[in-house]
């Protein structure tokens, strides 16, 4: 059997949980075994888990990974379902829309603010993630809904709420 091949979006979360367990493994190092403790650890760390949560969302929904409840679309003829599993990805795809622009604002808003231990501007090291998750999710959605839209038998079980 093939293995799957991991797609940019997968590599890049690999790449920041990485991080994030290296930082957070050389906290519990310095602070336990050199009784020294690292100042920055605890924001790095954070900021990390911050952009591995927005861009997490995208890549799960650009492969239909999101949380589903099908119990009440279960009976439904497969016409419907396809009709609202179109719907449910066209809500999503709005909703991250006017999250994106509202992300923007907020980078913008926020320039000249830097964290406390890293002295990196917030808004590009931590703001910034909303809009960029947002775009990607807004991409791998559009392509989302292309693929969808010429599907001819639409699979049961595919709704994405």
């Amino acid at each position: 059997m093939k293995p799957n091949k991991m797609t940019i979006g997968e590599i890049a979360l690999a790449l920041v949980f990485a991080a994030i367990i290296i930082v957070v493994t050389a906290q519990v190092v310095w602070r336990y075994l050199f009784n020294n403790p690292l100042i920055w650890t605890e924001e790095a760390s954070r900021f990390l888990f911050v952009w591995l949560t927005f861009l997490g969302a995208a890549v799960t929904l650009g492969q239909r990974l999101h949380v589903r409840v099908t119990v009440f679309i279960d009976n439904l003829p497969q016409k419907l379902i396809h009709a609202l599993n179109i719907l449910a990805l066209l809500l999503m795809v709005a909703y991250m829309v006017f999250l994106l622009i509202v992300g923007i604002q907020w980078v913008i808003l926020n320039d000249n603010v830097n964290s406390p231990a890293l002295r990196l501007p917030l808004n590009y090291a931590l703001y910034a993630s909303l809009p960029v998750g947002c775009l990607v999710g807004v991409y791998l959605g559009i392509r989302g809904l292309w693929s969808r839209t010429e599907e001819t038998q639409p699979e049961k079980h595919e709704m994405e709420l």
